[in-house]
């Protein structure tokens, strides 16, 4: 058995809100039993190249086997990017909400 959660779902907030956003989902993930991260960016201030690196990191650093990406708004934006340029081969799924 392995010591890494078996499922892992990282979830991005959208433009002008922070990861405290996404709390109610992220709590309602973890009680299905999913290991749930946010990660907050400076949605005016950075670029998408600066944020999809960002994003990159994180899901590198998650010990996961299987792993699913949730994006609001641009953070849908920035999901459909980085699956664009190669996610991550334990990506399974991807959900855009009002991307």
């Amino acid at each position: 058995m392995s010591a890494f959660p078996e499922e892992a779902v990282l979830l991005l907030h959208g433009a002008w809100m922070n990861r405290w956003v996404m709390s109610y989902l992220a709590l309602a993930l973890r009680r299905e039993g999913f290991a749930v991260q946010t990660l907050s960016y400076r949605t005016m201030r950075g670029t998408l190249a600066e944020h999809l690196a960002r994003v990159a990191e994180k899901i590198a650093a998650l010990k996961a086997q299987r792993l699913h990406l949730v994006g609001h708004s641009l953070g849908g934006v920035i999901v459909l990017r980085y699956l664009q340029r190669g996610a991550d081969p334990r990506v399974r799924r991807a959900v855009l909400l009002g991307s």
